[in-house]
Order: structure tokens, then C-alpha cells, then sequence
């Protein structure tokens, strides 16, 4: 990407289609930049040694990404869980286990999983309120390699908008046999729909215990 950025940048007058609006296609991904007609010569093409900077818009969250000291020689390791935790927080992923014991890596933003629908007369107690949940601690990021100061306020606005829009469901339901419940699955009472994020399933009373956020 910044190789094809710089040459873009070094032959900016010759490329009289890059005048105005225009894309560059970069591993899948279009990104939109704008020169100005008036930074061109006014007699023609000329040589130039100069760069010019692009402006940019697109998807900013990178394909791939590499922890600090990945270059160095002799350089401090970085911690494989701190990278992980990096990760996770740039495509707002999480990890769970299912019964079965699968380990599995989720989107929390997650629309297919399976809905079930619960009958009103098996909820025993019931309570919604808003979750204020902290925003999360960018300096996570900080263990990536390169400038992440664009990516941590990317980050920041993006969990703002989606913490403020949240409600948690504290509920228990009765009947284990009945419902099969698994962390993450969608639960659906009175038409409104929610996604399970803690689960207890307590045998001797017959019932889940279970927290989640309304869609």
C-alpha cells in the first residue's frame, strides 16, 4: 500500500487521471484520494522530484496485522496474548466455548445465530437497564507495530457509538429440558430479541441464569 502510495505520490503531475476525484484497488479494498488542479504546473508535465501527500478514505482497520520489535534483531518479544487482545478489539471479536468444548471466535455484531424464542410463562424474574460499560483501553493497540493513533480514535468512536446504544437483560428461565441455551445464541421474549453473553445453568433448580443485550 505505501509503495504504491509513493509512486502514485511521485508522478502525481503526469497522472492527469488523478486530477479530481479517484480510487486506487489495493488487495481487495478501493480507497478514494483527490488532487487538487490547481497544485498542477501551468505549462504542462514537468520532472519533479517533490512528493505529494494523498488523502485517503477507506477501510481503515488492516488485513493483517504485526506486533512491535517484528523487524528487530535482538529486539524485546511481544507478548502473543497482547496481540490477540489487539485484534479482538480492532474487529470487535470475542472468544467463547460452547458446551461441547469448541473454542470459537465471534463478532459481536453477530445477526445468524440461533433464535429461540421463550415462552413468557417460564421467565421467572426479568430486568433490563442500560449497560454502561467502560469504554475500552486503547493502549492495547500500542503493542501493534507502526503509528496506531489513527487506529485508537477509529476505535474510541466506534465503541462509543455502539456501548451507548446498549442493553443488558438479567433474567432467569426456568425449564432446562425445554431450552437448549448455548452462550451467543439469540433469545427472543415479548418480540424482542437478545444475545446471550453470560450463562449459569443451575440443575437443582431447573433453570438458566443469564445476562444479554438487546438487538
Amino acid at each position: 500500500m505505501e509503495t504504491e502510495r509513493l509512486e502514485i505520490c511521485s508522478s502525481y503531475y503526469e497522472l492527469t487521471s488523478c486530477i479530481g476525484n479517484d480510487t486506487l484497488d489495493n488487495e481487495g479494498r478501493i480507497y478514494s484520494f483527490v488532487i487538487n488542479p490547481e497544485d498542477l504546473p501551468v505549462n504542462g508535465s514537468q520532472n519533479v522530484t517533490e512528493t505529494k501527500s494523498l488523502e485517503f478514505t477507506g477501510n481503515s482497520i488492516p488485513y493483517n496485522i504485526y506486533p512491535k520489535g517484528l523487524y528487530e534483531l535482538g529486539g524485546k518479544t511481544t507478548e502473543i496474548l497482547k496481540v490477540l487482545k489487539a485484534a479482538l478489539m480492532l474487529h470487535n471479536l470475542t472468544i467463547i466455548s460452547i458446551p461441547s468444548g469448541t473454542i470459537k471466535l465471534v463478532n459481536k455484531n453477530e445477526s445468524s445465530n440461533n433464535l429461540i424464542t421463550i415462552d413468557s410463562a417460564d421467565i421467572i424474574e426479568f430486568k433490563r437497564k442500560r449497560l454502561n460499560r467502560s469504554i475500552p483501553e486503547v493502549s492495547t493497540l500500542d503493542t501493534l507495530l507502526g503509528d496506531v493513533s489513527i487506529l485508537k480514535s477509529i476505535v474510541l468512536e466506534y465503541y462509543e457509538e455502539f456501548f451507548s446504544m446498549t442493553w443488558e437483560l438479567t433474567t432467569i428461565i426456568d425449564n432446562l429440558s425445554k431450552y437448549t441455551i448455548s452462550l451467543f445464541d439469540k433469545i427472543q421474549t415479548s418480540g424482542v430479541q437478545y444475545r446471550v453473553t453470560g450463562i449459569q445453568r443451575d440443575p437443582k433448580a431447573d433453570e438458566y441464569k443469564i445476562k444479554a443485550w438487546e438487538l
